[in-house]
């Protein structure tokens, strides 16, 4: 069946045909690790929702990175360490994944309300923040300060679909997926470390 024409409708009764350009998932480019999911660069998860375990309506590709914990030890020397080690280290790595209607529709909304809390703590920032400063109440714009930016992580961590627990040259470790996903993956038979 080519998705560009018209479907035949001379048979009404007839089962329905697999698209032309369906990409099936590809057995041998996943495994499971306890609960972590090893995938291969480029790889296409089954058509099944990371997050809830119910049948995938939305995929997204996702474009995952991570660098080495020891970058961390740089913020001994200051940021720009830090920022010079971690660039060095990182990884990256694609992947496909499905999502159900409900997990896509609860992203956007954590999304919407990262954006909200952004504008709205700004806007109280701007509109009240020189005037509390002047005021003396530097404990209120500072307070008010953290709020926001506690709100945007909480919304970004939210909104977060799957996370790398370590990205090699050929694999990602990917935490924070649901277990029915990982049920018919064989078990990973090379080393965590």
């Amino acid at each position: 069946m080519n998705p560009s024409q018209p479907p035949d409708l001379s048979n009404l009764y007839a089962p329905p045909q697999a698209l032309d350009n369906y990409r099936a998932f590809q057995p041998g480019q996943l495994w499971r690790a306890g609960n972590l999911v090893v995938a291969t660069k480029q790889t296409e998860f089954p058509p099944i929702c990371i997050k809830t375990g119910a049948p995938a309506t939305v995929f997204k590709t996702r474009k995952l990175s991570w660098h080495s914990p020891w970058a961390y030890l740089g913020l001994l020397g200051g940021l720009v360490p830090f920022v010079v080690i971690a660039l060095i280290t990182t990884k990256r790595g694609d992947i496909i994944i499905g999502l159900s209607k409900e997990a896509a529709a609860k992203r956007v909304r954590w999304i919407a309300m990262g954006w909200i809390g952004f504008v709205a703590g700004l806007a109280a920032l701007i509109g009240f923040g020189s005037r509390m400063l002047a005021e003396g109440s530097g404990f209120a714009f500072w307070g008010g300060f953290i709020a926001m930016l506690a709100w945007i992580i909480i919304a970004s961590r939210k909104a977060r679909l799957c996370l790398p627990k370590r990205i090699t040259e050929t694999h990602l470790f990917i935490q924070r997926v649901h277990p029915a996903v990982m049920a018919g993956f064989p078990e990973w038979p090379g080393p965590l470390k």
